[in-house]
Parts: C-alpha cells; structure tokens; sequence
C-alpha cells in the first residue's frame, strides 16, 4: 500500500481535526519514521498482485503443435462359432481376439499458416500366441496378430488465394454414404473384421496429391493417387476367409507413374443443399478371377481354371447432392463405372468365353433424421446394376446378379447427459437379404473425460452368395477399454 494511503488510513482511525489548518499541521508534521515504514512492510503485500497468480491468470499461449492419441484394449468372444475345419487347423471358437492398440497423432502449425500432421499404429493380438502361434498360417500372423505403420501424413497449405495444396498420406470423404459405397472409392477400408465398426472409421489412407480450387460457392478438387493400396481383407487361414479356399497369387499395378489414380470432383454449396460431379480413374478394390486352360478329365475341352487375380481399370462418372429441410436431411449419389471384368466360363465345357469390359449403374438413395433430441437415424439403399449381363455370371468364381440390393440402417442414441452412447447398425445384401446380413449393436459408456468402456455383439445371417454365404456362425461379443490423451 502507498505512503499516502497508509497515512489516509491512520488519519480515519485517529480523532477528526476540527479545521483544515489543524489537518495541514498534522501532516506536515509527520516524517516517515520506522513505525510507517513497519507499517508499509506490513501493508505492501496488499499493494501488488501475487506474480504467481498473475502469471497463472494469463491465457495460455498457443502452442505450434499438439500431441493426442488413444490406448486401446480389445477382446473378442465367438461364442457360436463351428469346430476347426481340419480337427488340426486354427480354433477360433471362445476368446477370438485379445488385442492391445496404441494411436498417435501430431498435429503442427507451420509459418504462413501451413499445417501438418503426422499419425502411426501399432497393435499386438496376443490371441495367437494363446492359442499356439504353430497352429497358425504364417500369411494370418503376419496380417493379422501384430502392425505398425504410419497412417496420416500430409502437409497442408495456401499457394494462391484460391488455391489450396494437400499432399501425403491423407483420407479423402468423396462420397455421402456412412456404410455403403458408390462414389467414395479413393481410399480402400480395412474388412480384416467386418461388421466391428462403422465404414467411414476403416478407411486406410494413401499418398496422395490434392488441389482445391475455389471460386464463389465452387470447389474444383484434383487428386492424384500415387500409392497402390486395396482393400485389406482377411487371408487363407484367418477367422473371415472360407475354409477350403485357397489364395491365389495377387498381380498388383505399381506405385504412381502409369499407374497414377486420378479423380476430379466439382462441388457447388449453396443454402440449404449441396451438389457434386465426380470423375475418376482408378483401379477396382477387389479382384478378378484370371483362368488359365486346364484339360480336367471327363471333359474333352479345356477348363479355364482360376490361377490368379488382378484388378482391372475403371472409370467412373458420377453425381450427388443433399438437401436440409428442418429435421430431414436427403441425400443421394449415382455412379457409372466401366471396365469390370469377370471370368466368364461356359457351365457346361467349362471353356471360357470372350473376355469383355462390362459396366454397372450404382444408385444410392438416403435420409437421415435428427428430430428426436440426441438420436440420430440414417437409412441407406443402393441397388447395383450390371449391364449386358449374362446368367453365366451368377455361376462360379464370379458369383454375379444382375441387379444387388443393399440397405442400412444407422441408429445412434446419447443417454446420462451424453456420457452414454447407444449404437444400432444393420446391413442387409439383396431385397429379402437372401445375400445375407450383419447386424451391431453396442453401448459405449464414458468412464471419465477421457476413459470409456464398450460393449457390443456382432450377429451375421448366412447369405446364398459371397462373402457372407459362409459366415452363420461367427456371431461374437466384443469388448473395448480406451483411454485418450
């Protein structure tokens, strides 16, 4: 406290003087002696802010980069799976997976307003090395028991004012399905496990080039793909492969030159509704059946047996769009892709036909409703349509119709003001699903802020067709630990 301030206060406690002169001479008359500058000792902790609480009160400066992940402990329990097909072979029955993932993510502010992230993982399922890792083929312990690799990395940034720059690994959403895919065919999805999580959380990022051009309420985006990813599925021996079928050998085209992807895509959003047109030119996720002419008594001719895989080129043309009114949100895509192959076998000589390019009109229609408080409801229909299709196709390897109904259906509730989150999903394959299903529920429950524990089962009905014409009894309870930093 001030000397002034001292001396007022001493002034209040003493006897009022009667006139001005007689407080003038009071004043004047008083030196600092000891006892006021006891006093100031004694009163200058009041004066000034505690320099710790000062510098406790300032914001926080931002910094230049952030650091976040996740540590997560999964288990799976297939409680109604079929005995080993050999007596010998892989016993997935009871405790499937016991799997332990460590995810992180650096995310850093460049100079001039650049960005860049940098992301990895790496998981260990100790499931194998519980059940014998000799029972095991080693291509399913080196797809499936352990991982590392980095995910996301990509530096991001402004060359012109309209013109914005991404390049690295990235994900890149092109189309408005959550489950069901017709224009989002940049990025392959992990299906190692299907039916364990959502779409949109399995993509796998590639290396890619982005450009963004804006101009008004249009977006120009320009992708180059470099980097050769499909698809990662389960292999010969793993849980979700059919028991009996062998692999076969995977012809796959190189990273970027000649067999750069590319794909454009002009987006207008305006109030209340959106519009896009897509091309692209990349290569099919899944694989074709390529033969090879085998004499296989009793047939006198030749039979084209399938000796490996290859992915064709497509090219795809589409367009979507949604629109917001209250409540509702509609959303729609159509795609037509060209270049598919199958192999084509006569069913009774077993000779292969002329091989041609076909092409396929994919349709999908979607709603979405959010007028429930804390529910979300989104329903999806795709039909996929091959033209000049022959009844040879729905035979051996190729397994094809004419027309392929799937549906979903995505329901998601919050509950204990947002610390409990309920998730329904149901996929269903073919119009009266004769091509089978998979239906997820779970319930996710936040610990604390940071912690949270779920639980879910996984049911699948069998379905005439593949993939799912072998997976009745691979139903499973899962269970999820996760903390994040």
């Amino acid at each position: 406290m001030s000397r002034r301030l001292s001396l007022a206060l001493l002034l209040a406690l003493s006897p009022a003087p009667a006139a001005a002169q007689d407080l003038d001479e009071v004043l004047g008359g008083f030196e600092p002696d000891a006892t006021e500058r006891e006093m100031e000792d004694v009163l200058g902790g009041f004066d000034d802010e505690d320099p710790d609480l000062e510098h406790r009160a300032e914001p926080p400066v931002d910094r230049w980069w952030d650091l976040s992940g996740s540590l997560t402990l999964g288990l799976s329990h297939a409680y109604a799976h079929d005995p080993p097909v050999p007596i010998d072979g892989p016993d997935y029955r009871g405790l499937s997976r016991a799997q332990a993932q460590l995810a992180l993510e650096l995310d850093l502010d460049l100079p001039r307003g650049w960005k860049a992230r940098i992301a990895g993982r790496g998981f260990r399922d100790w499931f194998y090395a519980q059940e014998g890792r000799r029972q095991f083929p080693d291509p399913v312990l080196e797809n499936h028991e352990r991982e590392l690799e980095f995910q996301e990395v990509w530096l991001q940034g402004r060359l012109l004012p309209s013109l914005d720059l991404k390049v690295g690994r990235q994900i890149l959403s092109w189309g408005r399905s959550d489950n069901l895919r017709v224009l989002d065919v940049l990025n392959p999805i992990d299906s190692r496990e299907p039916g364990m999580v959502n779409v949109e959380d399995l993509k796998l990022p590639v290396a890619m080039t982005r450009l963004d051009a804006y101009w008004r309420e249009w977006t120009l985006t320009g992708v180059a793909v470099h980097e050769t990813r499909f698809d990662t599925g389960p292999v010969p021996g793993s849980d979700f492969f059919p028991p009996g079928v062998p692999g076969l050998p995977e012809q796959r085209p190189g990273n970027g030159g000649n067999d750069t992807e590319w794909a454009l895509r002009l987006r207008g959003i305006f109030s209340g509704w959106d519009v896009s047109f897509h091309w692209a030119r990349y290569f099919d996720d899944r694989p074709h059946s390529v033969g090879a002419p085998t004499i296989v008594p009793p047939f006198p001719s030749p039979l084209f047996v399938p000796v490996r895989l290859e992915h064709a080129r497509l090219t795809l043309w589409g367009a979507s769009g949604q629109i917001a009114r209250g409540n509702w949100l509609l959303k729609s895509e159509v795609g037509w892709i060209r270049g598919l192959r199958f192999l084509e076998a006569d069913p009774a000589t077993g000779a292969q036909l002329r091989s041609r390019d076909r092409s396929r009109i994919d349709a999908m229609v979607g709603v979405e409703y959010q007028g429930i408080t804390d529910v979300s409801i989104a329903l999806e229909l795709v039909n996929r349509h091959l033209r000049g299709f022959d009844s040879r196709l729905e035979l051996a390897p190729s397994f094809t119709e004419r027309n392929r109904v799937e549906m979903s259906l995505l329901t998601t509730a919050d509950f204990l003001h947002d610390r409990l989150h309920a998730t329904l999903v149901a996929i269903v394959f073919g119009a009266h699903a004769e091509d089978g299903a998979i239906l997820r529920g779970q319930l996710a429950y936040d610990l604390r802020d940071a912690l949270s524990v779920e639980l879910g089962v996984v049911l699948f009905q069998k379905g005439e067709r593949p993939p799912l014409d072998f997976l009745g009894h691979h139903d499973r309870l899962f269970a999820k630990l996760q903390y994040s930093f």
